[in-house]
């Protein structure tokens, strides 16, 4: 019987996090903010893994209207080693473009920051 409760307390979770899911996909689709699609990590570059370097690096972009990233540069604070990885990171994120009126725009200084920690 016991097995049975935990069985339907999964089943009961899994649900709700469906539910949330679906929630959180149906508000993109309603929201004139933008959303980000798909962000890939950077690799961690290996010499700062050698000389166990851990850091963060922010980067500045826009997003245009096509949901592609414009214009990234790398905030001060970054270290060396962090900034080509973090540039060709943001180089494949992909937004939902933000929408006034209809119209998709460009959206100026978003920002993302890497946590480089060496696990």
């Amino acid at each position: 019987a016991q097995e049975q409760a935990q069985a339907q307390r999964a089943e009961q979770s899994r649900l709700a996090a469906e539910r949330t899911r679906q929630q959180a996909a149906q508000a993109a689709a309603d929201s004139p903010q933008y959303q980000p699609l798909s962000k890939e990590a950077p690799d961690y570059p290996q010499r700062a893994l050698d000389k166990n370097l851990e850091g963060d690096c922010t980067v500045e972009y826009s997003v245009n209207p096509q949901g592609r990233v414009e214009n990234p540069k790398v905030i001060d604070g970054c270290h060396p080693l962090f900034m080509r990885p973090s540039l060709a990171a943001v180089a494949t994120f992909r937004y939902q473009p933000r929408l006034i009126d209809g119209q998709a725009v460009t959206v100026p200084a978003v920002r993302n920051t890497f946590h480089y920690r060496i696990k």
